[in-house]
């Protein structure tokens, strides 16, 4: 059982850094999505700096999200 959970988190720590590289190494944060949020305005007001499409690609990346739907109280990884 023991060996199983070692098992487990080896994989969660492995994968964890996987998504790291796919957005250039950058630091990532938890946000809840709020009542009427999307992906556009989610990624405006994370990285106002960058270009949202290049931001949504990553949460989306971060996040496995194949459409372009999140949902309020949806959490995700934002970088």
């Amino acid at each position: 059982m023991l060996a199983i959970s070692a098992f487990s988190l080896f994989g969660i720590a492995t994968s964890s850094a996987k998504a790291s590289n796919e957005t250039s190494n950058s630091v990532t944060t938890q946000i809840v999505v709020a009542p009427g949020e999307t992906l556009w305005t989610i990624a405006a007001r994370v990285n106002p700096e960058i270009d949202p499409r290049a931001v949504i690609e990553d949460i989306k990346a971060l996040n496995v999200i194949e459409g372009s739907q999140v949902y309020a109280g949806q959490v995700l990884l934002v970088p």
